[in-house]
């Protein structure tokens, strides 16, 4: 196991270093810069970051897991996955401490934020607080007091979310130049006491009555985002009603979004779109391929492959989480021949497709999709962000009278290799293992076969971590 010199007391040079088997805090090193969001979103995919620190000199930063599991997670994964942050590899090793302790570390740190707003020029309603937070994950209760300043407390569903929140929003406007959010986390513990759904509080987790019905259109459950039509036409007609971007999550960009349809995916803000360049001039790379490789790895929203510069995609992930993610393992893949780069692009959203045009085939919007992998099933999601591509495939949902010769003919029109196939499972559920000469051949197989209808049922494919 590596060594880790504890550098969070500023004891790192004078202290020798203890050898950790584990823990909950995990020392990073090996970037040249780095922020807070940069490791939230490095390792929340397996589990809640519950505080981080990033140091300068040397370059280093810390983070805690809620959990030593979580803290196991993260290790394993990038032992054998590296990671970089802005194209430096990073190196993940276990600190001795339980806990991180610091002046800079918020001491209440919880899932429950004080916002305050100060310079204040402008009214600032619910929905206003709601449609900026929600960017950072599921809000669950706002209330709203005024005491010398306008300010509410925003409970959200974890602690992940709300780290998210603060780090982005502390110190910017709300609308442009005037209405600057203070940011701290409360001291209150949860559930905030909501006794009435009104204008000064909400709690949106029970239905909202019908008296509330219009200050509530737009709104949408868990983590998407929508406008209140109240600030839609303001800022669709070009107004500037929060059209500066707020906390770097461009709400101008969900403005143009308008409303979707409830129960679809929508996007939460910055870093949810990534740039796929190096693609294949191929037919069979299409926004239905993209969909499926990428939806390996978290919900895709839109894909857009450029008319002009066919061997480009934008990809819109349902989050930043899922689109981190994504990046992570789908970078420099072979994909039909070609090695694809995958970067966060600097769009916040993909535009909706045109109803006719030339290139209307190139664009297509998937927030409707029944087959997305991961909506309402977080800890699915974690599972599958830690299986990289392989040259395996796992593929379930197979018909129950399945035997080794019939499942290689479900196959055998695709054009994949199948070098060996192991066939599994009991009481109606039949799953197979699928082995291909390479992860190109598993990538062509997987967005082939994914979802196909196979007598009354569909399968399901995905990468298999079997050597």
């Amino acid at each position: 196991m590596k060594r880790t010199a504890d550098y969070m007391s500023g004891e790192g040079s004078s202290k020798k270093a203890r050898i950790v088997s584990h823990s909950r805090v995990l020392h990073i090193r090996g970037f040249q810069q780095a922020s807070k969001e940069d490791i939230t979103q490095l390792c929340s995919p397996f589990g809640t970051v519950e505080a981080v620190l990033v140091l300068t000199t040397p370059p280093q930063a810390f983070v805690q897991m809620a959990t030593e599991e979580e803290g196991a997670r993260v290790f394993t994964y990038f032992s054998s996955n590296p990671a970089y942050i802005m194209g430096y590899p990073v190196a993940f090793s276990f600190s001795p401490r339980d806990h991180i302790e610091s002046r800079h570390t918020d001491a209440n740190v919880n899932t429950i934020l004080l916002a305050s707003i100060v310079n204040q020029r402008l009214p600032v309603t619910i929905d206003n607080l709601h449609t900026v937070f929600s960017a950072y994950g599921q809000v669950l209760r706002i209330i709203c007091f005024q005491k010398n300043k306008f300010q509410a407390f925003i409970e959200f569903s974890n602690v992940q979310s709300a780290i998210l929140a603060k780090e982005n929003l502390e110190g910017k406007d709300l609308f442009q130049g005037c209405n600057t959010f203070m940011v701290s986390f409360a001291s209150q513990k949860p559930p905030l006491s909501v006794k009435s759904n009104n204008e000064r509080s909400m709690d949106y987790t029970v239905a909202v009555p019908s008296s509330l019905a219009s200050m509530q259109q737009g709104i949408l459950p868990s983590s998407s985002v929508a406008l209140a039509p109240s600030m839609g036409s303001s800022l669709r007609s070009g107004g500037n009603v929060m059209g500066s971007m707020v906390g770097g999550m461009g709400v101008m960009g969900m403005a143009q979004m308008g409303r979707a349809p409830m129960g679809s995916v929508v996007s939460g803000g910055a870093g949810s779109v990534l740039l796929v360049n190096k693609l294949p001039i191929d037919d069979a790379v299409t926004p239905d391929a993209l969909f499926t490789l990428f939806g390996v790895y978290g919900d895709v929203i839109r894909v857009k492959i450029l008319w002009n510069k066919r061997d480009t995609a934008l990809i819109q992930m349902a989050t930043s989480q899922h689109a981190q993610v994504a990046r992570q393992q789908l970078d420099k893949i072979d994909f039909f021949g070609a090695k694809i780069s995958v970067n966060t692009s600097k769009h916040s959203e993909v535009g909706a497709p045109n109803a006719e045009g030339e290139s209307s085939h190139l664009t297509k919007d998937y927030s409707g999709s029944k087959i997305h992998r991961f909506r309402g099933a977080p800890g699915r999601h974690e599972k599958n962000a830690a299986i990289p591509p392989s040259h395996v495939l796992h593929v379930s949902n197979i018909p129950v009278a399945a035997d080794q010769e019939s499942v290689q003919a479900l196959f055998q029109n695709d054009g994949v290799q199948i070098d060996s196939l192991e066939i599994f499972g009991e009481e109606g559920k039949k799953m197979a293992y699928l082995w291909t000469p390479s992860i190109d051949h598993a990538v062509r197989l997987l967005v082939k076969i994914h979802n196909r209808k196979v007598g009354d049922r569909y399968i399901r494919a995905s990468f298999a971590r079997k050597k």
